[in-house]
């Protein structure tokens, strides 16, 4: 009501009119300076492109700022991240000015319609194509039949230069495995605190190895069998971690072990482990002999069988009173070998990849422990001066006595 009275009373002027600049003005004024490049001539795609580019290069910077909040002050670390979070900030809102996301609407398909003669042509076309995809997958599952057939009759040279044939090179448990060995596992086998690559091999570690092995001459250790094929192994002493991998057809034999026991890629192997934790992988064929603190844990396996480690290992005193020590005797034994956790089976039916193995499957006679398990090193032999020593001590005291009796 204001505004109308001054404006009828003649006290409101309309405002001056802008003056407009020329054309070369501008030019002359921004002549050598980058400009950026306008909105509205830019398409759809180079907007989206350049608000991508801010946005990784908004995440940079708060990569950055993490990684120097271990020497930036508090209030530093405070001023960059607010820094950081108004830059995101307004990249969002240009974003949702300039790229709006699109809104979701119900549209109307079109319908096209097919007349009935083209249907008849389709349907009597498409025998045929199938037949020739029939064609096409039959050769190809023959060529692929041929191709194996034939690597497997081939010669292999083996050490001697010699040819040698497998008749078992279909099976799995005879096929070695392809293992990817790091360096850490390297650096176990080559001082002695692993085995890598045996055929056929039979191998009875000493307690005492066990236990004196450790890194940093720490009672236990590591242990990693790898690459494995028909062997046997016997472990008995403290081991703080086992590590199996790629093993094919073995007998393995292991603890106490206060730690946990990964096995991965095994196939037809017989496992017998008393140990903190077991944990098993890619396992298939196989049976577990346990005597565990926890729950046992299997993943992506299949025909694993569990039992009692009593009914692989015949009770031998020593052995119990190893076993006792690491909390892992028989009055600790709580069945938890048989509550197996499948990490593949999330039903709350029993699983199909682990059962618990038969009364009438089991070994009739446990294995016994060997003997070599308990042997001690023998004593370094004296060095040369302690033997001259030796026999000089043993001829004074052979003086001795003849003056002794000589008396």
């Amino acid at each position: 009501m204001l505004l109308q009275q001054q404006q009828q009373q003649g006290g409101l002027t309309a405002p001056a009119a802008v003056p407009a600049v020329p054309a070369t003005q501008v030019d002359a004024a921004t002549d050598g300076e980058a400009q950026p490049l306008a909105v509205s001539a830019a398409s759809p795609e180079q907007v989206a492109t350049s608000l991508e580019l801010l946005a990784a290069e908004a995440l940079s910077l708060e990569q950055s700022t993490a990684a120097a909040s271990y020497y930036l002050p508090l209030y530093d670390q405070k001023q960059c991240a607010a820094a950081v979070a108004a830059l995101r900030a307004a990249i969002e809102g240009a974003r949702s000015a300039l790229a709006p996301r699109r809104r979701f609407a119900f549209g109307s398909k079109k319908v096209s319609k097919v007349r009935g003669e083209e249907v008849s042509a389709a349907a009597q076309a498409a025998p045929a194509q199938a037949a020739v995809s029939a064609v096409a997958v039959a050769a190809a599952d023959t060529a692929a039949a041929a191709a194996a057939s034939s690597a497997s009759t081939a010669p292999a040279a083996d050490a001697d230069g010699g040819a040698s044939t497998s008749g078992s090179a279909g099976d799995a448990v005879d096929a070695p495995a392809a293992l990817a060995v790091s360096e850490q596992d390297r650096a176990l086998v080559a001082r002695g605190r692993g085995l890598m690559g045996l055929v056929g091999a039979e191998v009875v570690l000493r307690a005492e190895e066990l236990e004196e092995g450790g890194a940093g001459g720490a009672a236990g250790g590591d242990f990693v069998l790898l690459g494995l094929t028909r062997c046997r192994v016997v472990l008995l002493g403290r081991l703080r971690a086992l590590r199996l991998a790629g093993l094919r057809g073995c007998s393995v034999v292991a603890g106490p072990i206060t730690g946990a026991v990964f096995a991965d890629d095994v196939r037809g192997c017989s496992l017998s482990l008393a140990a903190y934790q077991v944990r098993v992988h890619r396992t298939h064929a196989s049976d577990l002999f346990l005597r565990v603190r926890s729950k046992p844990i299997i993943e992506h396996s299949s025909g694993v069988r569990v039992a009692p480690w009593a009914a692989a290992v015949a009770r031998e005193e020593r052995l119990e009173a190893l076993m006792q020590s690491q909390k892992l005797g028989e009055a600790d034994d709580t069945g938890s070998w048989q509550q197996v956790d499948d990490f593949g089976w999330i039903k709350a039916t029993q699983s199909p990849n682990w059962c618990v193995m038969p009364e009438a499957a089991r070994p009739r006679e446990p294995a016994q422990v060997p003997e070599r398990v308990w042997e001690r090193a023998a004593a370094p032999p004296p060095a040369p001066a302690d033997r001259a020593a030796g026999a000089a001590g043993a001829g004074r005291g052979g003086e001795a006595d003849a003056d002794a009796d000589e008396i």
